[in-house]
């Protein structure tokens, strides 16, 4: 019976050939319910171990069947779609840690780093970790900064021998700064009119040379002595107004040094363009040289320039304060002042001739004992020949001169004559009864000088004489009137002086002239172009010809330097056998006075009787 049923089997199943049942393909295994491995409590964060192979549940291999084909799949069975029929078929693509697909079997790429981070290769160690390889940092170069060979406060320079010397614009990158300039605009006025524009002509080179390197300039000065208050009489618009003239840019001014308002002009300032800070000399910490005053200036700039010779002799907070905050350079001016002086003191052509006036002898009596060691005639006029004509024996009348100085100008005159060096003085003058215009004057003779009359002037003989003896010089020194220039009836000796000086620079001498009075003398008569050079400053070029230090000089570093200078604090100087000098007290008010000429101490134009 059971092979009449396999019979029947197979001829309902069509088959040929008797064979055994086929087993039905095993189903897959259920996953055993093994414990995981437990992960170490004391690695929380470590990777759970691999499980072993044998772990993995492998589908059974299909039982072949015993005619070596494969089994069929049973009948009824269900076979789920593998995509829609609408979907091409694509390979998986695999994405990076960075977003971006890689191909199949491809390693993993880098994770993505910053752009600022630098791309290090990589090195793969003996067990097959790799790890970056961090490349040597650069050793930072140390800026050279060796200490001075002197501690403390600086010490101020011995002598100076040229601008070069000392660190100038040339030295400075302009494109982009904010530069903080001190100039000399201490100019002459009459009814709020500049009567001389000398010293801001002056300045003009150093300002173009600014403007056209890409910097913004910030420009500081004084004007006459307001004592630390605000007079309207001594504001500086008269000299912002001539400077936009001359150099056709314009010229701004702020209402105060200090103020809200000039910081916020300062900080709107563009390349090309500058500003004009009010007169400094309204604050009393100017002259005092104040620290927390020279701090807020310095704060208007990124870099500090000394073009301002006439005040370089000052120790005050726009002149020597600032350097003590910005990094310190010269101006155009400044340097060719100081060139032209020194090569006048170390190298001058023979015979070689001093002129020198003004009102005192007190603030020269160093200069003329320097000079003396330096000329081969020595020619005194104005209120300091009153002086040496009564240290000579004469009487002057009602004349200027200083009693307390005759003393002094018998040791210069016995210097001289010591050193063989001519010292002439006058042998007539001009005398008046009043120093005022309009007044009664007359030519006398030095030895006859009335009692009550004022010398005002030089006479016709003695320019005469001054005319005869510069004949055979060829360096010329001119500092100071020969008489009171600001009246016009006596600057008759100042003018002829000044022709005679224009025609000793045509015939090739060295003419340098000093002072605000001397120099206008000669562009009265339209022969300034003609001297070989004409100073801007009064006191601070005695002061050089002297041999002094001028501290707005002595805080520049020399050129090329890497020092910054450290500030400076000024005392007053011990007199041998004497005490420090005392503090000053703060003077009172003084009545406001219309400045008619130069009225800064630097200057030589003092009344002469």
């Amino acid at each position: 019976m059971p092979e009449k049923k396999g019979l029947l089997a197979r001829l309902i199943g069509g088959g040929a050939k008797p064979a055994t049942k086929p087993k039905p393909a095993p189903k897959p295994a259920p996953k055993p319910a093994a414990k995981p491995v437990a992960k170490p409590a004391a690695k929380p964060a470590a990777k759970p171990a691999a499980k072993p192979a044998a772990a993995k549940p492998a589908a059974a291999a299909p039982a072949k069947s015993a005619s070596g084909a494969p089994p069929q799949k049973p009948a009824g069975a269900m076979l789920a779609s593998s995509r829609p029929a609408n979907r091409p078929q694509v390979k998986p693509t695999i994405t990076g840690s960075n977003g971006q697909p890689r191909p199949t079997g491809a390693p993993p790429t880098a994770p993505s780093r910053p752009a600022n981070r630098p791309n290090v290769k990589a090195t793969v160690k003996p067990g097959g970790a790799s790890s970056p390889t961090p490349q040597a940092r650069p050793v930072p170069r140390p800026i050279p900064r060796p200490a001075p060979p002197q501690t403390g406060p600086r010490r101020m320079a011995q002598e100076i021998i040229s601008a070069s010397g000392k660190r100038t614009i040339r030295e400075l990158p302009m494109q982009g700064q904010r530069v903080l300039l001190r100039v000399d605009f201490n100019v002459p006025l009459s009814d709020g009119k500049i009567v001389d524009d000398s010293r801001i002509r002056a300045a003009v080179p150093t300002i173009k040379a600014l403007l056209d390197g890409g910097a913004s300039v910030v420009i500081m000065s004084h004007l006459g002595r307001p004592d630390g208050r605000v007079v309207d009489g001594l504001r500086l618009r008269p000299a912002a107004e001539r400077l936009t003239q001359l150099i056709r840019v314009n010229v701004p001014t702020t209402g105060d040094a200090l103020g809200v308002g000039t910081d916020d002009a300062v900080r709107r300032l563009r390349p090309g363009e500058l500003l004009l800070l009010e007169n400094v000399r309204f604050h009393a910490g100017e002259e005092r040289n104040d620290p927390a005053f020279a701090e807020r200036l310095a704060s208007y700039g990124d870099v500090f320039v000394n073009d301002a010779f006439g005040a370089a002799h000052r120790a005050h907070a726009s002149t020597v304060g600032v350097a003590a905050y910005l990094p310190s350079y010269v101006g155009l001016l400044m340097e060719q002042e100081v060139e032209a002086l020194s090569n006048l003191l170390e190298k001058p052509a023979r015979p070689f001739a001093a002129i020198v006036g003004g009102g005192k002898v007190s603030g020269k009596v160093a200069v003329l004992e320097a000079l003396i060691k330096k000329v081969d005639l020595l020619i005194l006029g104005g209120g300091v020949a009153n002086t040496f004509l009564v240290a000579s024996g004469r009487s002057v009348g009602k004349s200027l001169y200083e009693s307390k100085m005759v003393d002094d100008a018998r040791r210069i005159l016995k210097l001289a004559q010591d050193r063989g060096v001519r010292v002439l003085l006058p042998v007539d003058g001009v005398v008046a009864k009043e120093v005022t215009r309009g007044t009664e004057f007359k030519v006398v003779s030095t030895d006859k000088l009335p009692a009550s009359w004022h010398m005002v002037d030089l006479g016709p003989a003695s320019i005469t004489a001054i005319r005869e003896a510069l004949a055979p010089i060829k360096t010329i020194l001119w500092n100071g009137p020969l008489g009171v220039f600001e009246i016009p009836s006596f600057a008759v000796a100042t003018r002829e002086l000044a022709k005679v000086a224009a025609e000793k620079a045509d015939a090739g001498a060295t003419v340098v002239v000093g002072g605000g009075d001397s120099i206008a003398a000669l562009r009265q008569l339209g022969v300034a172009e003609k001297m070989t050079h004409l100073s801007t400053g009064g006191g601070a070029s005695l002061e050089f010809l002297e041999g002094r230090d001028l501290p707005g000089l002595a805080v520049v570093p020399t050129a090329g330097s890497p020092y910054e200078t450290l500030p400076i604090i000024y005392v007053s100087p011990v007199k041998p056998g004497g005490k420090a000098a005392a503090k000053r007290a703060p003077a009172k008010p003084k009545p406001i006075i219309k400045p008619s000429a130069l009225d800064d101490e630097d200057d030589e134009s003092d009344t002469l009787a």
